[in-house]
C-alpha cells in the first residue's frame, strides 16, 4: 500500500471512537519515523543478537530492506551455536528444526517439550525422531489439567561452548510455516555461566525459574540449575508467563493477567492512555463487554486500577487481509478465531482494528505475533508484552470467586519491557478501525474453499 492509500485509509477510519478521532489517530504514527531510521540501518552481521532486545524474524516475500537485523530459525542458531538446546512449544517439525542447526551442531543435546494434547505428540517426535536415527533428542509432556488448555508457550534455552546461557521468548512455532511468511517476533536475552550458583538474580531471571520448576521435569530441572548460575543484566523486564490451574492466594500474583497487573501497579496512571491488544485468536470473552474484557482484563492492563482510561482496540486481521497476503488463503490457519465465537460477542466489533505494518514491510505478512501496548496521552509508547498468549481466558486467566482465585487453562510464556527504547511494535500505528465491509477473519469461514484447494492448516 502507497503512502497517499495509506493516509487516505487513516482519514476514512474516522478514529477509534467517535468523539475522540482526532486525539487518537494523529497524522504522523507514533512509532513509524524510528521505524523507519531502522528499516534503513544495515546490520549484515547475524552475530548482532543484543541483550534484552526484540527481533523480527525475516519474511521470504518482503524487500531485503524489511530483512535487515531479522533472523531466520537457522540463522539464530548460527548466531547462538547451541552445544545443548531445550525447546518449549505448540508444535516442532523435528525433521525440520534439525536441518536448521548449523551441520556440526545436529547431534548435539537437543531436549523438547509439548503438550499432552493438540498441537505436535510426544509420539509423533518420536517416531519422527526414530526415522531420522536421531539419538540426541528427548521429549517430553507437559501436563494439561484443566479440559481446553494447551502447552502454547515458545521458549528455548541454549548453552554455547563459550560458556553462555541464551533465552529466545518466541511467538513462532517450531515449524517451517511459521519462519517464511509470517509477523513473527523473539526476545532474546544472555548472560555467562558462572561455576556456582548466584544468590541473586534478576527479576526476568527469577520469574523464569518460578516458571521452569512448574513443569517439575528432572530435565527442566537441569536447566534451573544452569539458569540459577547465569549472570544476567538487570533490565527491568519481566517473564510474564501462564500454567495451568486454579491458582490461590500468594500463588496468584505470580501467573498470567495478574502477574501483569501487578508489574505495571507501580506505573503513573494516565487517564488519555490508549491500550491495543494484537493477537493471532480470539477467544471465547462472553457476551457483553464487562463480563471479562473491561472488568478483569483492561484493569490488569490499567496496572490494577478499577477506573481510567477505557480506551482498548484490538488489531486483528480482515478477511481481506488474508485474502490478499503473501500466503493467500492458507494463512488463515493460523489464524483461528471460530465464527461462532465471534457470534456470540458482536460488541467486540467496535474494537476491532485492521492489519497494517506498512513500517516493517509485513502488511502481507499475517501476524502470528502477539502484542499489548500503552501508548499515553502524550502519543508516546510507554509498555509493551511480547508474547505467545492470545486474546483468551484460557490465556490470561479468569478471576473467580471474588478474587481468591485465578483460572488459567493453558501455557503461556512472554516478556514485559518498560523501555520504549527497547519497544517493537509489528504494527503501524495509528491504527485503523475496521469499516462496514469488513469482517474479522474466523477460520471456518473459508476453510472449505481452503481445503479443496490443498490447503495445509495450522492451528496456532
Amino acid at each position: 500500500m502507497s503512502g497517499r492509500a495509506r493516509k487516505r485509509e487513516i482519514d476514512e477510519a474516522s478514529g477509534l471512537s467517535e468523539s475522540t478521532s482526532a486525539a487518537l489517530l494523529p497524522v504522523e504514527p507514533v512509532v513509524s519515523k524510528k521505524l523507519k531510521v531502522e528499516n534503513k540501518s544495515s546490520i549484515s552481521e547475524t552475530s548482532a543478537l543484543r541483550h534484552g532486545h526484540i527481533y523480527y524474524t525475516k519474511v521470504r516475500s518482503a524487500l531485503d530492506c524489511f530483512n535487515e537485523n531479522c533472523f531466520s530459525l537457522a540463522d539464530l542458531l548460527a548466531s547462538i551455536r547451541p552445544t545443548s538446546s531445550l525447546h518449549f512449544n505448540f508444535m516442532i517439525d523435528l525433521d525440520w528444526v534439525l536441518r536448521q542447526y548449523p551441520a556440526e551442531l545436529r547431534t548435539t543435546p537437543i531436549f523438547l517439550v509439548v503438550g499432552e494434547k493438540m498441537g505436535t505428540s510426544k509420539s509423533d517426535i518420536e517416531r519422527t525422531s526414530k526415522a531420522l536415527g536421531s539419538t540426541n533428542v528427548e521429549v517430553f509432556t507437559a501436563k494439561l489439567p484443566i479440559p481446553y488448555g494447551t502447552h502454547h508457550t515458545k521458549l528455548s534455552l541454549f548453552e554455547s561452548a563459550d560458556r553462555r546461557l541464551h533465552i529466545v521468548v518466541s511467538t513462532a512455532n517450531l515449524v517451517e510455516g511459521d519462519w517464511r511468511e509470517k509477523t513473527q517476533a523473539f526476545y532474546y536475552c544472555t548472560g555467562e555461566l558462572q561455576s556456582t550458583a548466584s544468590t541473586s538474580h534478576t527479576v526476568f531471571q527469577t520469574e523464569l525459574l518460578d516458571y521452569l520448576a512448574r513443569y517439575k521435569l528432572p530435565s527442566v530441572d537441569a536447566w534451573i540449575e544452569k539458569l540459577k548460575s547465569t549472570a544476567l543484566v538487570e533490565n527491568g523486564d519481566h517473564f510474564i508467563y501462564s500454567v495451568p490451574g486454579y491458582h490461590k492466594a500468594d500463588d496468584q500474583e505470580k501467573i498470567a493477567q495478574l502477574a501483569l497487573r501487578k508489574a505495571l501497579k507501580t506505573r503513573k496512571p494516565d487517564p488519555g492512555a490508549l491500550y491495543i491488544a494484537q493477537c493471532s485468536s480470539i477467544g471465547s470473552l462472553g457476551n457483553k463487554p464487562d463480563q471479562w474484557m473491561l472488568s478483569q482484563f483492561l484493569i490488569t492492563l490499567r496496572g490494577g486500577r478499577s477506573t481510567g482510561s477505557t480506551r482498548l482496540f484490538l488489531v486483528y486481521p480482515t478477511v481481506k487481509n488474508v485474502q490478499e497476503s503473501y500466503e493467500g488463503w492458507s494463512a488463515g490457519g493460523s489464524l483461528p478465531y471460530q465464527s461462532g465465537t465471534h457470534q456470540k460477542q458482536p460488541w467486540l466489533r467496535t474494537a476491532l482494528c485492521k492489519w497494517f505494518s506498512e513500517n516493517r514491510g509485513r502488511s502481507q505478512a499475517m501476524p502470528h505475533v502477539k502484542t499489548y501496548c500503552e501508548i499515553g496521552e502524550d502519543r508516546e509508547l510507554k509498555w509493551m508484552v511480547l508474547t505467545s498468549a492470545n486474546l483468551s481466558k484460557a490465556a490470561w486467566g479468569e478471576i473467580q470467586k471474588g478474587g481468591q482465585q485465578l483460572c488459567v487453562r493453558s501455557y503461556e510464556a512472554g516478556v514485559l519491557i518498560q523501555d520504549k527504547s527497547r519497544c517493537e511494535l509489528p504494527y503501524d500505528y495509528p491504527i485503523c478501525r475496521y469499516k462496514l465491509e469488513d469482517e474479522p477473519w474466523t477460520v471456518d469461514t473459508t476453510q472449505l474453499e481452503a481445503d479443496s484447494q490443498g490447503r495445509q492448516w495450522i492451528m496456532d
